[in-house]
C-alpha cells in the first residue's frame, strides 16, 4: 500500500479520488450509503465537482470510518458549496 505524506492541516491536500485509489478502495453504492447521500453526490467528489458541505462532511466522516484515520474538509481537496 502506498504512504501519503504531509496529510495534515499544513501539507498537501489529496483528492477523494487520490485517496481512494491509495487508501480505501471503497464502491459509490457503498459510499453512499455509509455516508447517507446519493451516488450522484460520491461521483461529484470523485471528480472535483462542487458538492454540499453536509454531504462533504459526510463523506468524509464515512472514509474515516472506513480507514480508521481522520479525514476533514482542512487535509482533503473537496470542493463545497453552502447547502
Amino acid at each position: 500500500m502506498f504512504m501519503l505524506e504531509g496529510n495534515t492541516m499544513s501539507g498537501p491536500k489529496y483528492s477523494l479520488l487520490t485517496l481512494r485509489m491509495v487508501k480505501y478502495e471503497f464502491s459509490l453504492p457503498e459510499m453512499a450509503s455509509r455516508a447517507q447521500t446519493t451516488e450522484a453526490i460520491v461521483y461529484h467528489a470523485l471528480i472535483k465537482r462542487p458538492i454540499p458541505r453536509t454531504d462533504a462532511k459526510r463523506i468524509l466522516d464515512a472514509f474515516s470510518e472506513m480507514t480508521g484515520e481522520t479525514y476533514t474538509l482542512e487535509n482533503v481537496d473537496l470542493p463545497i458549496y453552502d447547502d
